[in-house]
């Protein structure tokens, strides 16, 4: 049995890094219906929806990372090609590529200094007019002062996303990963915990609280040594133009991750706006469901991101195709299965005439409009992961795909949900997203033609 299983986890390439990332997204998966479970006993469909509208709009810090996060990680690890780690766990090599990666990490990190003031500042102001022309519930809850905590905690956290993008560019996939997943543990009995014992609408910012020693130990304290070489390496000539070669495909990455991210978001917070917390709750309870369920499929593609760019970096073309399309292939029956165990979830839900499921059952959506909804969410995955293939060779081409997608969703979604709910919006996504999936195909294979086969 063990045989075997060493050597299905040999057959489909699972590292150190893919391993500890499919563990995070399949504990989410695990932890999911246990923080649904938690929720449901612990808060009112009320403070459900405020709970779930407050993870919707911090979301929007996406707009002030301005696409940088996947840009460091992309052109760190064509760079850390051609350097490495010594002893101490400083960098050394090729004097033009550390000299051009420590360029990456002191722009990085200003960049994301003066944008984890902003996201603090942004959120807090805007996050207070949203919540407060909303459609209030019956009773009122003091939301204000856990939303201003939240806002401050979130902007402190902001500024340690430079760190990890650098760590998992430059050869330290697996401690990211690795991290990730503890620290997904510590989140979720943070969480459980601190709902348990009625903190309420407290519960998020304590979460972010409790993190901030781990992240200060195990990131910046164990890794001090490789960031100190970094930010204090001798300058030269070498550096990135952050105006010819990095904002290109920062833009780029930005509008993917601004269309990603209202493509469902939008869904909880027009729910809060228009039909108040109770149903912003169900709205949002479903899409974290569904959103967890995509991490499955990006757990085989993301961790080997870094790998990627350094085959290419060699042009090691077929290695990367083979590594690529494996990951893909197994990503997508992954999110299948996943997507199958939640509708038979979904169903049990609504048709055992228990207490307790009929309990749950309205705290989410029905089985139709779910059902959907996961289907639009398989379609667009394809595309998005599809889209990284392009990523990995600090090339986005394939970004007005994704915006166009957007924006007709967004159309069919506002014509079709005003008219026939949300099984009309989700319907509405499926066939934007058919119509743009062999758009896609086709530009990835002129492109893949193009950048392995005419160089």
């Amino acid at each position: 049995m063990i045989s075997r299983i060493k050597k299905i986890i040999i057959w489909a390439d699972i590292d150190r890094a893919t391993l500890f990332s499919v563990s995070a997204r399949v504990w989410s998966v695990i932890a999911g219906p246990i923080t649904f479970a938690i929720i449901g006993l612990g808060f009112t469909k009320d403070e459900q929806g405020y709970y779930m509208s407050f993870l919707s709009v911090v979301g929007y810090t996406v707009f002030v990372q301005f696409g940088l996060g996947r840009v460091i990680i992309q052109f760190s690890s064509h760079e850390w090609a051609h350097v490495g780690f010594d002893k101490n766990g400083g960098v050394v090599g090729d004097a033009d590529a550390k000299s051009k990666l420590s360029s990456l990490a002191r722009f990085a990190i200003k960049w994301f200094v003066i944008g984890g003031f902003f996201s603090a500042i942004a959120l807090s102001v805007g996050g207070y007019l949203f919540f407060t022309f909303s459609k209030q519930p019956a009773t009122p809850l003091a939301w204000q002062a856990p939303w201003l905590a939240l806002c401050l905690l979130v902007g402190i956290d902001f500024l340690f996303y430079p760190l990890y993008y650098l760590l998992e560019g430059c050869g330290k996939t697996s401690f990211v990963y690795q991290f990730n997943f503890w620290r997904g543990l510590l989140g979720n009995f943070t969480i459980w915990t601190a709902i348990y014992l009625g903190a309420g609408l407290w519960t998020y910012p304590i979460f972010f609280l409790v993190n901030l020693p781990v992240i200060l130990f195990f990131v910046v304290y164990k890794h001090r040594n490789f960031f100190v070489s970094l930010l204090f390496n001798e300058k030269s000539s070498k550096v990135f133009n952050w105006f010819q070669e990095i904002l290109p495909m920062q833009w780029q990455t930005t509008i993917i991750s601004i269309c990603s991210y209202f493509m469902f978001q939008m869904f909880t917070q027009s729910s809060m706006y228009a039909r108040g917390p109770a149903r912003a709750g169900q709205t949002g309870m479903t899409w974290s469901m569904i959103l967890m369920l995509g991490l499955l499929m990006s757990a085989f593609i993301a961790p080997k991101m870094p790998k990627f760019g350094m085959l290419i970096a060699h042009k090691k073309y077929k290695e990367f195709d083979n590594l690529f399309f494996k990951a893909y292939s197994i990503g997508a029956g992954t999110l299948i299965a996943g997507a199958i165990s939640m509708i038979i979830g979904v169903f049990v839900l609504n048709t055992v005439p228990i207490k307790l499921f009929n309990y749950y059952s309205q705290r989410i959506l029905p089985l139709l409009p779910t059902t959907i909804f996961l289907l639009a969410f398989f379609l667009w995955n394809l595309m998005v992961q599809l889209g990284l293939y392009l990523i990995a060779h600090k090339k986005m081409p394939h970004w007005w795909i994704i915006a166009s997608a957007t924006c007709f969703a967004s159309i069919s979604t506002w014509y079709f949900g005003g008219k026939y709910g949300l099984t009309g919006a989700g319907i509405g996504l499926i066939v934007v997203y058919i119509i743009h999936c062999p758009i896609m195909f086709f530009l990835w294979r002129r492109c893949r033609l193009e950048w392995h086969y005419k160089e």
